[in-house]
């Protein structure tokens, strides 16, 4: 049944006025920055849900002084190198886990939604890239006849003694109304690969029947952060005394966010409904939400991403910059890129930055995409983005011209270019990349799914229409 609301004058008369009113004291209280719009009070709760693309609209005119647009030529090419991962059949999927260690080797966890997840290791002086071994085998776990550690979806981390932290996640998503029964999925495993005996530890199940979705580390204090999946509840682990604390849960199963930061003071900070963040504070052991700043956004991305368990009204992904003593994150549903100073106050200040897209979509409100896990931070103070390419649609809809671009942040001249679409050998497209980390030398390093242009069945996956295999993708930024 429709509802009757306007149908009664009394009712739209409050609305109107209530909604102008709204927006006229939004626009009151801006602060600027180099879009022109900015700040915590610029950003209503109602317009952050996407009630009102006044706002959004307005940042995609608004920051077109920031963006360089000779890097809009169609003509310009971001070219690339590859590097094909082994057992391509195993190798479905990767969200988030890239990182390079102090050593220049990169590390890589690949998964497979209805299989075993793999961690991989590439020596660029070598330029060999190995399997270093298969989380079921790892964990003891391939003999169970139970649902599998399918996916490596966390961060990887270099602690202070060298080896490599990480996490492991179920596959199975669809089938997480399971998760209560004992005999399904036995819970996400804390491990670590040790570089000097080359062997991979598994330092046991964080929380049963959860999977571990989200990592950070703070090396100084020897402790992994985690979030599970799907309650969503906020974990730690000491390393030290191998020990699990599970210190309740901060999100719903659809608003579990994929990245948390530390800063260098050890507090840890996500993100949640609506546009929030939380913060742990492991001095005094507070968890909880920060009330007067929200996550701004813009025009939110496409209908078509209703299909999947991640919400939109929250960070995607984040990072924490030591030399500006800053968080740098990509807003979820918009690509909106921020800046969040949380020691300016009680709970810090953030502003927006502008959008991280394809340069073709802004200022339409249908053609933003949803943000991928492939930001990184380079040595040259540049921030490294790839979102998905354009057209995309998540429903699977044939589209041509669907390739990945690079986009990139330079913190010190406060310009956002598109260097344009990815290609590498043989002029295959990149489709879609969901990692990336930066090496000692300044080498990006990206993780996705690379075209294809021989049978299907030889690679056994598919992206819409386009026989695929993951990749690492290695780009040289210009000197």
């Amino acid at each position: 049944m429709k509802s009757n609301f306007f149908a009664k004058p009394a009712a739209a008369i409050f609305f109107f006025f209530f909604i102008s009113s709204t927006v006229v004291f939004n626009q009151q209280s801006l602060k600027r920055d180099a879009t022109g719009i900015d700040s915590k009070e610029t950003f209503h709760p109602d317009l952050l849900t996407g009630q009102s693309r006044d706002l959004g609209q307005r940042y995609a005119e608004a920051m077109s002084d920031l963006l360089d647009k000779k890097s809009y030529d169609e003509g310009k090419i971001v070219r690339a190198e590859s590097r094909l991962f082994s057992n391509p059949l195993d190798a479905e999927c990767v969200w988030s886990a890239a990182t390079v260690s102090r050593d220049n080797k990169v590390y890589i966890g690949l998964g497979r939604h209805s299989g075993t997840a793999h961690l991989y290791q590439y020596d660029p002086v070598t330029d060999v890239l190995r399997d270093l071994g298969d989380m079921g085998v790892e964990t003891g776990e391939n003999n169970l006849n139970r649902i599998t550690q399918g996916k490596i979806h966390t961060k990887i981390f270099e602690g202070l003694d060298g080896r490599i932290y990480f996490a492991t996640h179920f596959g199975l998503w669809y089938l997480h109304a399971m998760q209560s029964d004992p005999l399904s999925y036995p819970g996400g495993h804390w491990l670590y690969y040790d570089p000097d005996t080359d062997f991979i530890k598994d330092m046991g199940i964080a929380v049963p029947q959860q999977g571990i979705i989200t990592l950070t580390m703070d090396p100084e204090r020897h402790t992994l952060y985690g979030l599970t999946w799907p309650k969503g509840q906020f974990v730690t682990y000491d390393i030290s005394t191998r020990k699990t604390v599970n210190r309740g849960r901060i999100s719903n199963w659809n608003a579990v966010c994929r990245t948390m930061v530390v800063d260098d003071e050890g507090n840890v900070y996500g993100s949640t409904l609506e546009n929030r963040i939380f913060r742990y504070n492991p001095l005094t052991d507070e968890l909880g939400e920060l009330t007067s700043v929200r996550i701004p956004s813009g025009i939110e991305a496409r209908k078509e991403h209703a299909r999947s368990t991640t919400a939109k009204n929250l960070w995607r992904i984040a990072m924490w910059d030591s030399v500006e003593k800053k968080i740098y994150g990509i807003h979820a549903g918009t690509s909106m890129l921020f800046e969040y100073d949380p020691y300016n106050g009680p709970e810090g200040s953030i502003k927006a930055i502008g959008q991280m897209c394809d340069s073709r979509v802004l200022g339409t409100d249908k053609e933003i995409p949803y943000a991928t896990l492939a930001f990184t931070l380079g040595l040259d103070r540049n921030l490294y983005y790839s979102p998905v390419g354009y057209p995309y649609s998540y429903s699977a809809e044939q589209k041509p011209a669907k390739t990945s671009r690079l986009i990139t942040y330079d913190i010190s001249e406060r310009k956002i270019s598109d260097l344009g679409p990815i290609l590498v050998e043989d002029n295959k497209r990149v489709l879609e990349l969901q990692a990336a980390a930066t090496g000692p030398d300044n080498t990006i390093y990206f993780v996705g799914a690379v075209e294809e242009n021989t049978p299907v069945k030889e690679f056994g996956w598919k992206l819409d229409s386009l026989p695929y295999r993951l990749r690492l993708i290695i780009y040289h930024p210009e000197k």
